[in-house]
């Protein structure tokens, strides 16, 4: 950190511009992925990192001519972080009371709780195919053409510490699929080696199509948050912002010499 503030306090990263720790960090966050990534966006924290996420979400869906496909399907118990928009996505009642919250185009789906959610004699798997078809209703009851994305923690956090049944991932990913719905994993808990594997979509095997970091990125020794862009999303956001004149969407601390030199270093211990 010491060495990095002697050389580059601060600089931002708008406009085309970047600066070496946040290339070498973007470039092995690409390396490390789970998932195929274009580009990596850098936040502060998870909440902007979701933010972002949502954002993104409607961005590429109005770049393909699909300007009814913007609702998001969450899951009870599931913390996504306190944005207006974050806070939306996280189906914990203390999240929304007295905030007006959720948020229109923010849908939430079952919570895959077995112990405490199950029917009696249900086993996991039989469970995980009941909340499938849940999702698959609720889907068809929106309306398929107006779900763009489904958000999910691989090991839900603040919700509880939920470990899903083995093969509910891969029942809810098939509904996805049907669906072309777009598949986020907010590995912002799980991710970085908590479950075993690099990232919890790993240690499920979940296939998404992109996915949130932050916390142990630094180790928490600085704030800093990213998600990763697919090449279909980037070339997306990269046409309609030339459309539009600019892409009108950043922070100013994104890439912050300091955060993404510590989060380099983090990633090297690891």
């Amino acid at each position: 950190a010491r060495e990095q503030l002697s050389k580059l306090s601060f600089t931002h990263i708008f406009g085309g511009k970047s600066h070496d720790s946040a290339i070498a960090l973007a470039e092995k966050l690409k390396e490390i992925s789970p998932v195929p990534a274009s580009k990596i966006f850098f936040s502060c924290s998870g909440s902007e990192a979701n933010d972002t996420q949502i954002k993104l979400v409607w961005y590429y869906n109005n770049a393909r001519g699909l300007p009814e496909k913007k609702k998001i399907i969450s899951r009870q118990r599931g913390y996504h972080g306190v944005t207006i928009a974050t806070a939306s996505l996280t189906g914990l009642p203390a999240n929304h009371a007295d905030f007006d919250l959720p948020i229109d185009r923010i849908l939430h789906t079952g919570c895959p709780h077995h112990y405490r959610l199950a029917e009696e004699g249900e086993s996991e798997d039989e469970f995980a195919t009941r909340l499938a078809s849940e999702l698959d209703e609720l889907i068809q009851q929106e309306g398929p053409d107006t779900v763009a994305a489904f958000i999910a923690e691989p090991v839900m956090g603040a919700g509880g510490v939920v470990v899903p049944p083995e093969s509910y991932f891969g029942k809810i990913q098939d509904v996805l699929n049907k669906y072309d719905i777009l598949f986020i994993a907010d590995e912002v808990i799980c991710g970085f080696g908590r479950t075993g594997e690099m990232f919890g979509s790993q240690t499920f095997g979940m296939k998404p199509d992109t996915i949130t970091v932050a916390k142990a990125l630094t180790s928490a020794y600085a704030p800093l948050g990213a998600i990763t862009v697919s090449e279909d999303v980037y070339q997306a956001m990269l046409d309609e912002s030339r459309k539009i004149g600019v892409f009108g969407h950043g922070y100013t601390y994104s890439g912050h010499p300091l955060s993404t030199a510590i989060g380099l270093k983090t990633l090297e211990i690891y």
